[in-house]
């Protein structure tokens, strides 16, 4: 008699303990939010997932859509999933990792917790599993000297929540940081190549002069600074109106 035929149980995704960052990625991130310090921008992450580890090997910038192909602000602008298509497509023509790991995003003051932010990566959670990351990045504080960097994704608990969009949140759910975000660590590796090239640029008095001229200038800090100054100012303006009215109302 031949035995029962069992059913395998369903593989079990293993979670992310940590995240391996190559330094040419780095550099492009960082790149990417110092040319661009007085707004948000963002970009894809690709690389490979083994086990516990997440390396991140590759990245590209999204296009802005306020901008067309030209430069200018027109109408007719560059779809958003056309660029990524023809931008997978040149990387695997020179046999780059083309899995999706995730996406970062350049942010300055610490502005970049939004429900933009929240529904962008539970939309790559839900598409690609929990081996999507968001890899934030302040681009004011590095060009002051100090690499802030950090890579969140959402909790298990918050995506179930979540799928059921907003109508868990108007139940008066408490939430926080600490249970919508996982942070997981991030470990900065180079190539001896790049590790050789960085000796050779340390060296270099030009570009200590370049780093010393990029970081004396505070304009876009100041322009940064001034838009949540005058965000905060407006919100307060509409919070002492709501009072007022409420006084009214009940006195």
């Amino acid at each position: 008699r031949d035995p029962a035929p069992t059913m395998s149980a369903p593989p079990v995704e293993t979670p992310i303990t940590s995240i391996e960052l190559s330094g040419l990625v780095l550099m492009r991130i960082v790149k990417h939010g110092s040319q661009n310090l007085s707004q948000q921008v963002s970009g894809q992450l690709l690389g490979m997932d083994f086990a516990h580890e997440l390396q991140v090997t590759n990245c590209f910038p999204y296009v802005r859509k306020s901008e067309a192909e030209d430069g200018s602000s027109d109408s007719s602008t560059v779809d958003d999933a056309q660029y990524g298509v023809e931008m997978l497509n040149l990387l695997h023509q020179v046999n780059a990792d083309l899995q999706d790991v995730g996406w970062y995003v350049c942010s300055s003051l610490g502005s970049f917790l939004s429900e933009t932010f929240v529904d962008t990566q539970y939309n790559f959670q839900k598409t690609y599993g929990d081996k999507c990351v968001a890899i934030v990045c302040d681009p004011l504080k590095t060009l002051q000297g100090v690499l802030t960097l950090r890579a969140v994704r959402l909790t298990d608990d918050f995506m179930k929540m979540y799928a059921t969009k907003k109508e868990s949140f108007s139940k008066g759910s408490a939430l926080s940081s600490e249970n919508i975000f996982v942070e997981i660590p991030i470990v900065v590796k180079n190539t001896q190549l790049a590790q050789a090239l960085i000796s050779e640029l340390a060296a270099s008095t030009q570009l200590r002069k370049e780093i010393v001229t990029s970081a004396g200038s505070t304009k876009a800090y100041l322009e940064k600074n001034l838009e949540l100054l005058l965000d905060s100012a407006d919100e307060l303006s509409q919070d002492q109106n709501r009072y007022q009215y409420y006084l009214r109302r009940h006195y």
